[in-house]
């Protein structure tokens, strides 16, 4: 059965374990674009506790906008903003060195959609946790005979992610299921073993 998954931004750590134990899986690029959603927002843990980077967009149709329509609006600074934001988050983390990189150039390739640039970070966030599953956009608007996860991942789940160590762990407790990019930091190729 095909699994329907919304295209996400640095998606959290329970949109990967769903990933992993899918079959036959689709990214929606049909639907009318929601608000507030994965699709271009991420949850960091900051200095300051959870932070919330958003992708500003351009949607041509406006409410009616499709999502392989809609558009990354370069207007403001965010690349820098989210970027200085990862360094703040996660510099003295293990593995930012090693990631950090190829993170920032994504961040700044002035990708024209939101499925393009979040296609570049699902196939490389995949290349680096070592699984195969490759970005196939649904070709139309799918109702029944599904397993649909569009509408999930708008909150974080509590329950996701098992303990590992953060950044700022010794100033806070722990904190589950935010973006990807929290375990890679911190637990490099590990983060595939937390996600199985």
């Amino acid at each position: 059965m095909t699994t329907i998954f919304p295209i996400a931004y640095f998606a959290p750590i329970s949109y990967f374990q769903k990933l992993l134990i899918a079959e036959k899986v689709r990214f929606e690029i049909w639907e009318s674009y929601p608000k507030h959603s994965s699709r271009n927002h991420c949850k960091i843990l900051s200095p300051n506790g959870v932070l919330e980077l958003i992708v500003p967009l351009k949607k041509p149709s406006k409410s009616k906008t499709i999502t392989k329509d809609v558009l990354i609006d370069y207007s403001t600074d965010w690349q820098k903003k989210h970027w200085r934001s990862f360094i703040s988050a996660y510099s003295s983390a293990p593995y930012f060195d090693h990631y950090g990189i190829e993170i920032e150039e994504i961040i700044f390739q002035n990708h024209k959609t939101l499925v393009a640039l979040n296609q570049e970070i699902h196939e490389r966030v995949c290349g680096w946790l070592g699984i195969n599953i490759p970005f196939i956009e649904t070709e139309d608007y799918l109702k029944s005979g599904i397993i649909d996860y569009r509408n999930d991942f708008k909150q974080r789940n509590e329950m996701a992610t098992d303990f590992y160590q953060q950044v700022f762990t010794d100033k806070s407790s722990f904190v589950a299921d935010l973006s990807i990019l929290d375990a890679i930091f911190n637990l490099g190729p590990m983060t595939r073993k937390l996600i199985s």
